[in-house]
């Protein structure tokens, strides 16, 4: 989807549906606030498309590209069924994926995320052998070539992980307490290298089976 669509579609989730969205009634402590966070393809993709295409608006919703192309893998991810995220990055550019959220993160209340992920050696020349994974809250979207910008008022990070395992492994984020009402979650691939127009310096991540659990406040 072009970016000026989707700059609109999140402009009128938070302008027409604001109040909806930021005082929702609470959700259970242990919420998870992702919504299809396996994945999983449409049948009609499953059938037609290439085994890894470029996701798109509808392919997994309510799943959308937030930077470069990310790739919606309809082979059986670590859950055994299809649907994994393909995303590559380096400390300044990359590929990324976000979602509205039904139910937004709320100020004061903490939250985990927890996560299936491996870092994929697309080349054995490759110059990086592991991968981060960044995860973020927001209410605006990155620049269309780079990651969200942490210091922007509207995107705050919720942590990390780094892996150079090749195969599945379980993660669990540090517990983030939120600084303010956000709309949406995103997740974005890096490492710590500046790209420099060469893919040996691009680190690539698997991530299937994403959760962000509402834990609710301190009090």
């Amino acid at each position: 989807m072009q970016r000026w669509i989707r700059t609109l579609l999140l402009a009128a989730a938070v302008a027409s549906g604001c109040n909806k969205l930021i005082t929702p009634t609470s959700p259970a402590l242990g919420w998870d606030l992702i919504t299809n966070g396996a994945f999983l393809p449409n049948d009609s993709l499953i059938a037609h498309a290439p085994e890894t295409p470029n996701l798109e608006e509808a392919m997994a919703p309510p799943w959308m590209p937030a930077t470069g192309t990310p790739q919606l893998g309809t082979w059986k991810g670590k859950d055994s069924i299809p649907g994994v995220i393909e995303m590559w990055g380096s400390a300044n550019i990359g590929e990324g994926v976000m979602q509205v959220l039904g139910t937004p993160i709320r100020k004061g209340h903490r939250y985990r995320v927890e996560l299936d992920a491996e870092w994929y050696p697309q080349d054995p020349m490759n110059n990086i052998r592991h991968v981060i994974v960044r995860f973020l809250a927001f209410n605006t979207v990155p620049a269309s070539s780079g990651h969200w910008q942490e210091k922007h008022p509207d995107v705050a990070v919720i942590g990390s992980i780094t892996t150079g395992d090749s195969t599945w492994r379980h993660f669990t984020v540090p517990v983030w307490t939120a600084d303010a009402d956000y709309i949406g979650f995103g997740m974005n691939a890096e490492n710590e290298v500046q790209e420099n127009n060469t893919p040996y310096n691009h680190s690539w991540a698997f991530c299937d089976n994403v959760e962000l659990i509402d834990l609710g406040t301190d009090q």
